[in-house]
């Protein structure tokens, strides 16, 4: 009975956050829908979908939609940068 009482007493209040959930709590206010990172890479919605799908962007599943953090969204685009090489002025990807 003991051990019930703790656990009930060590519960947050409505509207607190639990010890050591501060950071997520932050975090998930600053994601971003599929619909607004189409926006910022200029994309169809269904391309990010498609990277989604392919691991190439990562996101989190709620319900039915998904939702990005946006440091997963610049390591996206960082890790699609291409740069130019000196053979033959070709096109590379980093």
């Amino acid at each position: 009975m003991l051990e019930l009482t703790k656990l009930y007493l060590d519960k947050p209040e409505y509207g607190e956050t639990k010890p050591g959930c501060e950071a997520l709590s932050m975090e998930s206010s600053n994601l971003l829908t599929s619909e607004q990172v189409a926006g910022i890479l200029q994309v169809h919605v269904l391309t990010v979908y498609s990277y989604i799908r392919r691991g190439k962007l990562d996101a989190i599943r709620l319900g039915r939609s998904y939702r990005i953090i946006p440091q997963d969204l610049a390591l996206f685009i960082e890790s699609n940068r291409i740069k130019k090489t000196n053979y033959r002025s070709e096109w590379r990807r980093v």
